[in-house]
């Protein structure tokens, strides 16, 4: 794999954690203002130890949190805590637009929030939390997300403006306030059970995420999470809906999608990069994936 082609394969940490990608490591913030549909998307599950906030501010909006599927209808924002296995996804026709934010707990000094990132990602805390404008405490959450989003946009000049990263920053520190206002006293119903089950999940999906490019079998993807092959579908089916063979392959399709918008590698090049045996066999695949074939997707840029 060229140096140059590096970025579209993010690693994974020791624990099968996604790394976040930030364009200013000394501001690990990430904004994205977006609508759906103006081009088909490739979401999979996968979970971080960041924190993630989307704000839907037109039309409605899917989420996918540990398996159970969330409405985000328009006015409302869900927080999705640390750790927890999630994806956003396209179920209708609705057109929409959203706000997310995602940021790293080591944006904040230490010293002075310790104890507020420890109230806000405590296990106490559900895994998410619907949020609504209508609502004054969490409307001032919904703010702190849409104006860091817009301070960390660029002008038509593809400039950011003077002093954005203060205003972030400075925002990131209101939104952590209030956050820890809003999840005070909360109670997470989540059993041990299904929290040893989740922890089984994100060995599985961490392997995949890290060897999707290799070889990988039912056996393998069992042998990650120490179980067998029938709990391994079981926990699957549970969470995702989908075989761990149908995972891997999804994971696979939305490893491509960067590859064929961003760079010149060739359809057959980016299917054995991203651990198809065929290139013949990646088309069908993506073609049953996205409603279009890898070409019409790289048209489309």
């Amino acid at each position: 794999m060229s140096v140059q082609y590096q970025q579209y394969f993010p690693n994974v940490q020791d624990d099968g954690s996604e790394i976040v990608r930030y364009e200013n490591e000394s501001l690990p913030v990430k904004t994205i203002c977006s609508s759906w549909y103006s081009r088909p998307r490739a979401y999979i599950n996968h979970w971080h130890t960041d924190l993630e906030l989307a704000y839907c501010s037109k039309g409605h909006m899917y989420y996918s949190v540990n398996g159970e599927e969330v409405k985000i209808s328009e006015g409302e924002l869900i927080f999705i805590n640390s750790r927890q296995m999630h994806y956003t996804y396209q179920k209708d026709t609705v057109d929409s637009e959203f706000y997310c934010l995602i940021v790293h707990p080591g944006l904040f000094d230490w010293r002075v929030s310790e104890k507020y990132i420890k109230e806000v990602s405590s296990p106490k805390v559900p895994p998410y939390i619907v949020m609504s404008i209508d609502n004054i405490r969490e409307k001032q959450i919904i703010d702190c997300v849409v104006n860091s989003v817009r301070a960390n946009s660029k002008d038509e000049n593809g400039e950011k403006a003077f002093g954005h990263e203060l205003e972030i920053k400075a925002l990131m520190y209101k939104l952590l306030m209030h956050l820890a206002l809003r999840v005070q006293n909360m109670d997470n119903p989540l059993s041990s059970a299904s929290k040893k089950k989740l922890e089984t999940m994100r060995r599985m999906t961490g392997f995949v995420q890290k060897n999707y490019a290799e070889k990988i079998t039912l056996d393998d993807i069992a042998e990650a999470g120490i179980v067998c092959r029938s709990q391994a579908c079981e926990l699957f089916k549970r969470y995702m809906n989908k075989t761990p063979i149908e995972y891997l392959n999804d994971y696979r399709i939305t490893k491509s999608t960067d590859l064929i918008a961003h760079t010149d590698m060739s359809i057959t090049e980016i299917s054995l990069a991203c651990g198809f045996e065929s290139s013949s066999y990646f088309t069908e695949l993506f073609h049953r994936r996205m409603n279009m074939t890898p070409r019409d997707y790289r048209n489309m840029a």
